[in-house]
């Protein structure tokens, strides 16, 4: 039976890229294996669940912590683009020193059995940390072109240009979202 390809479902577009759903389950899904408490097992060895699987986070924490990574991906997106503006690439032996040097003290099989079920393939994998390492040369380049300053200098530059740190009246909205009618019955009375 041919097998159907997977549909790529776009969640986010930034300057014409595409952030899909699967690159947001992807780095949920590392994220989770991650922090969630590998108890210093090889990678890959609580890495079997499927993203989001983790009994830890209710659908509420799920869905901030899903927020938080898609911002992430958006900021990594902006921050390549830029990369590529000014030049900056990752060459191929800088990309074969980092990934020997993750590498290190394991053995290749192993090391791989722990990185497909969280990226899919060892292509994913290779293209995900090259994007890494691509997002800290450009922050470093930026580090290097940012002039350190000192405490006097900027109480200096703090009194001199006050009406760049007024702030007029503001105000802050919110909303209260409730699942049902009775239970918004109920907040309105409290309220």
């Amino acid at each position: 039976e041919p097998e159907v390809p997977e549909k790529v479902i776009v969640i986010a577009r930034v300057d014409g890229r595409a952030i899909t759903r699967k690159a947001l389950d992807r780095a949920l899904g590392v994220l989770m294996h991650r922090d969630g408490g590998v108890n210093g097992d090889g990678p890959g060895e609580a890495a079997a669940e499927a993203p989001g699987d983790n009994n830890e986070f209710g659908p509420a924490e799920t869905g901030e912590l899903k927020k938080s990574i898609l911002n992430e991906l958006i900021e990594e997106e902006l921050v390549i683009k830029e990369a590529e503006k000014e030049g900056i690439d990752v060459s191929a032996e800088e990309l074969d020193e980092v990934i020997s040097s993750m590498m290190e003290g394991m053995e290749r099989e192993a090391f791989y059995r722990g990185v497909i079920p969280l990226y899919g393939s060892i292509e994913n994998w290779t293209r995900e940390t090259r994007r890494k390492l691509l997002v800290r040369k450009m922050i470093e380049k930026i580090k290097g072109s940012v002039k350190e300053t000192t405490e006097a200098a900027a109480s200096r530059y703090y009194i001199r240009n006050p009406n760049e740190y007024k702030v007029g009246e503001q105000v802050h909205a919110s909303m209260i979202l409730i699942a049902t009618e009775i239970e918004a019955k109920k907040v309105k009375e409290r309220l």
